[in-house]
């Protein structure tokens, strides 16, 4: 278990760790412009945490904990976030065609980030 609280963690290649169940608790920290490569994150949590920039690809994040985290910039790609909640977090942009969403938990606010990829316009 990887923890850290009020760090700022800047252009860390997380691919490098273990990759079969890497679970990490970051509480308040910065990061940014970080790689989340082919990792198993079940249940990890990123309360208030800043994830500007950083991208998740192929990384399981089933029940993960994303309450209060800026999403600013953040890229999800096939990835497994089933069950995860987002409904206090904020920026968030997620494809949908490109993830597994199924029982994730999002703001009314926030669910237009949903919408992204479909190329719509809501009025």
């Amino acid at each position: 278990m990887f923890n850290s609280q009020t760090s700022r963690l800047l252009e860390m290649n997380f691919f490098k760790c273990e990759k079969t169940f890497f679970s990490a608790n970051f509480k308040n920290c910065l990061l940014q412009y970080c790689n989340f490569l082919d990792l198993n994150m079940k249940s990890s949590s990123f309360n208030g945490s800043k994830l500007k920039d950083s991208h998740f690809t192929n990384t399981t994040l089933k029940s993960a904990d994303f309450s209060g985290v800026d999403l600013s910039g953040a890229i999800f790609h096939n990835c497994d976030l089933c069950n995860a909640d987002f409904s206090s977090s904020t920026q968030c942009d997620i494809d949908p065609k490109s993830n597994k969403i199924e029982k994730a938990k999002f703001s009314f606010a926030e669910a237009s980030g949903l919408l992204h990829a479909f190329d719509i316009t809501i009025v």
